[in-house]
């Protein structure tokens, strides 16, 4: 069923109509419209403030994102962060885990069927796979350096990364994380899936050996379509 006009409005939607009848507002006031404004407002304001290009709104941004309720602003945030690119990075590196809360909280099954690498449930994390290889350096630096719960959403940015720009120069990075994970299930699991972009030997016989090993079911579970998606890469290279 069709959303009514006043559904959209709630929801932040906007057009370019919308744009034009703000066109004048100066910084400080779109900062105040995307703080304390209607959805609609909120949604222009971003907009704009995103076109400026300015490192200083990007933790508005980030701020914003990590209250925001309404469905179309809440798009315009995150494609306003992406659009800022590297800029945006650090901060977003420093919000991995704390946007949302819709994160994975324990080992699942939920993405077995998935057709490619599932994109990060994390918002950060969302939008540094959306700024794409760019990001790598700095989420090698928290896989090595950060939280664990930085180190979660990073590792699902990481292989979402490496599946769809054969970013192939984080492989024993990422191996060596595997190695150290042996007491946190939820880290062994998503560092298995993000085995799944790379075509080398080293990852297949590691899958390969979690397969037949007494690791837990779901671990296993995830490794064997892990391995299917490291074969079809390989056959497809």
């Amino acid at each position: 069923m069709k959303s009514s006009e006043a559904q959209l409005q709630h929801r932040g939607f906007i057009d370019d109509e919308d744009i034009r009848a703000y066109k004048d507002i100066k910084g400080l006031e779109l900062v105040s419209l995307v703080q304390h404004g209607s959805p609609t407002q909120r949604s222009i304001a971003v907009r704009i403030l995103s076109a400026k290009q300015g490192v200083d709104y990007i933790a508005v941004f980030i701020d914003a994102l990590k209250i925001e309720k309404a469905l179309y602003t809440k798009i315009e945030l995150q494609k306003a962060l992406a659009k800022a690119g590297q800029m945006a990075i650090p901060q977003l590196v420093d919000s991995l885990g704390a946007i949302g809360n819709n994160q994975h909280k324990t080992i699942n099954n939920a993405d077995i069927k998935k057709k490619t690498f599932p994109l990060a449930r994390d918002l950060a994390a969302r939008i540094l796979c959306s700024i794409g290889p760019r990001s790598m350096p700095s989420l090698v630096e928290v896989l090595n350096n950060g939280s664990r719960m930085q180190k979660l959403e990073a590792l699902d940015a990481i292989g979402y990364i490496v599946y769809h720009y054969d970013y192939f120069e984080i492989e024993e990075t990422l191996i060596d994380a595997f190695h150290k994970s042996n007491s946190d299930p939820l880290v062994r699991w998503k560092t298995i899936k993000a085995m799944q972009g790379f075509v080398s030997d080293q990852v297949q016989k590691i899958l390969q050996d979690i397969i037949t090993s007494k690791e837990n079911v779901i671990l296993k579970n995830e490794a064997k379509r892990s391995l299917s998606k490291v074969m079809e890469r390989r056959q497809a290279k």
